[in-house]
């Protein structure tokens, strides 16, 4: 962001200045004032303030403001209220709205177990909000409210994130509505905290206190690019150790909320392991980035693709891969089904394996080995089992065919069909397992279109018709 230099007069010097001062202080003295003359005379000259650094302190000031005023009208006090807590007292954090028909991201422990949630914007209008789905593995909820002329804050990409780039937070720390902070990015890739099951937070100094949660962390070009989330401290307040979830995280799962109804995360089917000195040397793995490959599942995607005990990760679709929560971040904010190129050294040489992921809580109900492929939607299915159903918070006793992986920009993508959601029936027919729907689509041209029943993760019915060509 650049700005014109402001026009201003030449300001007084540090040492007029402090001659002013000590004369108001002497004014209400009881005691004989000190001569200021005789004052600058027994310090050393304090170097006058040069125009030049007035122009750049200035500049980084208005940034600030520029960013507050543009980013200020997406967030939102939150108060979550739940019978559970004492005296039904609510609970207080932020959010930040990511779309104009009114999402807001925030964080699980927000407003999660929350009976009520009341949402104020930036105006002092308030709404109640729906809770649209939470995910305790990232500490992520998604709200929406139904309110008119709203202000969307712009995402950036937090992979582009530097240490020591200036970053400013905005929310509510003890209640206190649109609060700004300042401060740097102290370091990225912070994990093993304990605070979510995936960690990759970004670390800033920037002053985050209790009700800061769920707002957002902001670049000089207005961008959010990371939701703020938890601190380190002995006293409850902030002492500049503040983390926040990457908003590339934090999109993905909002995205998997909205349009899946639930967080579907990629499934590799490996167990992983740091590439220590040990394990470098004896495959002959020159430095110590990267991943080692522990052990392959059977009939993993891993396995599939060619993959060996011993070989060492060191790219995923592109990205260099330096730690094994890194490679597992990555694979879980990738959807089943997409294909990726994954880099291994083997056997003193870099090969390049392309790997189509499998759905992680599919794949922990161990379901791979059973599915059935209808290739005509682009489909692979499997029997719901009662043990499966409960995973997918569907109802033990439901009989249906469960949807395991979706080819991207297959019959069944287009319409909508995602990993997770359920078959339940074809053509009008009931189906009661994946067998049957395969042999229920054996049976009519997709040129004229089937009609499918089919449930998702809300347990919300969609009545589709997938149509070839």
């Amino acid at each position: 962001m650049t700005h014109d230099a402001p026009t201003k007069t030449t300001p007084p010097s540090l040492s007029q200045r402090a001659r002013a001062a000590v004369a108001l202080l002497c004014g209400a003295c009881a005691v004989p004032a000190i001569a200021p003359e005789a004052l600058a005379a027994s310090r050393t000259p304090t170097p006058e303030i040069s125009t030049e650094s007035l122009v750049y302190a200035n500049a980084l000031s208005d940034a600030f403001q520029a960013v507050a005023q543009a980013v200020g009208p997406a967030v939102v006090n939150i108060r979550a209220t739940s019978a559970r807590r004492s005296g039904a007292q609510p609970g207080v954090g932020t959010g930040v709205i990511f779309s104009e028909d009114g999402l807001i991201l925030t964080n699980n422990h927000v407003v999660a177990g929350a009976s009520r949630v009341l949402v104020t914007l930036s105006d002092g209008r308030a709404y109640p909000a729906e809770v649209v789905g939470l995910d305790a593995n990232t500490d992520l909820g998604v709200l929406r409210i139904d309110a008119p002329d709203l202000t969307a804050a712009a995402l950036g990409d937090s992979d582009t994130a530097q240490v020591g780039q200036w970053v400013v937070a905005i929310g509510n720390p003890f209640g206190l509505d649109q609060t700004v902070t300042a401060g740097i990015i102290s370091a990225r890739g912070r994990s093993g905290l304990r605070l979510a099951e995936y960690e990759d937070f970004i670390q800033t100094d920037a002053a985050i206190n209790p009700g800061n949660s769920g707002g957002p962390l902001v670049n000089l070009n207005g961008e959010v690019i990371a939701i703020n989330s938890a601190i380190t401290s002995r006293s409850g307040g902030s002492v500049g150790i503040g983390f926040a979830i990457p908003i590339n995280m934090a999109s993905y799962i909002a995205r998997s909320i909205v349009e899946d109804g639930q967080v579907v995360r990629g499934w590799l089917g490996v167990s992983m392991a740091p590439v220590n000195t040990e394990r470098a040397s004896f495959h002959e793995y020159d430095g110590n980035d990267g991943v080692y490959i522990a052990r392959v599942l059977p009939s993993s995607p891993a396995d599939r693709s060619g993959f060996a005990m011993g070989d060492i990760v060191t790219r995923f679709d592109g990205r260099d891969i330096e730690s094994p929560n890194q490679l597992r971040n990555a694979i879980a904010l990738t959807p089943p089904g997409h294909e990726v190129d994954i880099e291994l050294f083997r056997d003193g040489e870099f090969i390049t394996l392309p790997v189509k992921l499998g759905d992680k809580d599919l794949a922990a109900s161990q379901t791979l080995a059973t599915t059935t492929r209808v290739p005509q939607l682009g489909l692979t299915l499997d029997t719901l089992t009662p043990t499966l159903a409960q995973r997918l918070r569907f109802k033990r006793d439901v009989e249906a065919a469960v949807v395991v992986t979706v080819e991207p920009g297959s019959v069944a993508y287009r319409a909508g069909i995602r990993p997770g959601q359920l078959i339940v029936s074809v053509e009008g027919e009931r189906v009661r397992t994946a067998s049957a729907v395969a042999s229920a689509i054996d049976n009519i041209n997709l040129r004229q279109g089937a009609r499918l029943r089919v449930v998702d993760g809300r347990g919300v019915t969609h009545n589709l018709v997938l149509r070839s060509g």
